[in-house]
């Protein structure tokens, strides 16, 4: 939604600046011949309403950046379950293979995940390990585009991400096995 709403500001907002820019040129320019010029060139009362309609546009992108900040984001990860045998070995090979990979272990939200990337060429990219009871590993993989939310592995939405991902978790799990 915050997306979509930077998208509507940067479409409606130089279109609206610059129908104002004209308007007052054509209404309280200084000069007469400016005035004249503008007033015979556009349709004031025409372009008073578009200028009109653009601001309610450009105001509309902002309530949607404004409601894609404050909305609560749902938590939108692709989980797999692994059963493995020694805990111990299974936790120094995740680390191990996660640190190969370029992933670094950070603490976010009171969670403790693996972090790829900065995401400004690409997405950031997360994997969470959780051992449970009963010797089962649970796998959690998601990326965050820049400005976005948590999105899970499916999808076409940034692919390149999200298989990157997957490939990750597919060695976890070959790993454990």
């Amino acid at each position: 939604m915050f997306l979509i709403g930077l998208f509507i500001v940067c479409f409606s907002l130089p279109i609206t600046i610059r129908m104002y820019q004209i308007l007052y040129l054509a209404n309280f320019s200084p000069d007469p011949d400016i005035r004249l010029v503008y007033s015979w060139q556009f349709n004031i009362d025409r372009l008073t309403v578009v200028a009109l309609l653009f601001t309610a546009l450009t105001v509309f992108g902002i309530l949607l950046m404004v409601i894609g900040l404050i909305a609560k984001k749902k938590i939108a990860r692709t989980t797999i379950q692994v059963s493995y045998t020694n805990p111990e070995e299974t936790q120094r090979s995740v680390s191990e293979l996660l640190r190969k990979k370029g992933y670094k272990n950070i603490i976010k939200n009171n969670e403790s995940i693996w972090k790829c990337g900065v995401g400004f060429l690409t997405a950031i990219k997360y994997i969470k390990i959780e051992f449970t009871e009963n010797n089962t590993m649970l796998i959690s993989g998601w990326i965050r585009p820049l400005g976005g939310s948590e999105q899970n592995l499916d999808g076409v939405v940034c692919i390149i991400p999200k298989k990157q991902v997957q490939s990750v978790v597919n060695e976890l799990q070959g790993v454990v096995r």
